[in-house]
């Protein structure tokens, strides 16, 4: 880490939630590592609260909750204007619709309603065929959080589902719901790259 970058977050390590997300804010103009770091320092302040709301919420698969909290909060404090008034409150409500939407969407991804149709949906996905070939794989894959690279290289090495359940003590259904997650982070990073 920079040095003018340890000074910028020991110097707001015991400000305001709401000067921490503004200085974040005020840092993606030019220093986009910092505002990433400054990110990183509201998040851990508050990871604790996150992961005892997602494990009231949705107690079996709960870490993926906070995987997409964590991508809601990157959202918000770059795309936001607003400063909340009250950051804890906001990352609660957060928690609580991603676990809403995660439940929502283990009902339309439900091995039991789609039979083997969700496993399908993946194995035909177009640009996960292109990507297993590139040369480039590597580099995509390390950008992906390590759950997601799992998921992703379980899939391309065509190991079921239920084997990967198991492996990580998931349900299939979590299972699935991770690889269709994980393909759409990945279809964000083909598309984001240089052609």
């Amino acid at each position: 880490m920079r040095p003018d970058h340890t000074a910028r977050l020991r110097a707001l390590d015991t400000s305001s939630d709401a000067a921490v997300l503004q200085a974040c804010r005020d840092a993606l103009a030019h220093d986009a590592e910092l505002a990433r770091l400054l990110v990183g320092l509201l998040w851990q302040r508050h990871l604790r609260l996150v992961e005892t709301v997602a494990r009231r919420h949705f107690r079996e698969e709960w870490q993926e909750v906070v995987g997409e909290t964590s991508a809601r909060v990157v959202r918000y404090a770059y795309a936001r204007a607003d400063v909340p008034d009250n950051w804890p409150a906001l990352l609660a409500t957060m928690t609580r619709r991603a676990a809403q939407d995660l439940l929502r969407q283990q009902g339309r991804h439900s091995p039991e309603r789609n039979g083997d149709a969700a496993e399908d949906v993946g194995a035909t996905d177009p640009d996960l065929a292109g990507v297993g070939e590139g040369e480039d794989l590597a580099r995509h894959l390390e950008r992906l959080s390590p759950r997601d690279r799992e998921m992703i290289e379980s899939q391309l090495d065509d190991e079921p589902a239920d084997a990967v359940a198991a492996r990580l003590s998931l349900s299939v259904t979590a299972v699935h719901v991770a690889r269709h997650r994980a393909r759409a982070r990945l279809r964000t990073l083909l598309l984001e790259a240089p052609r």
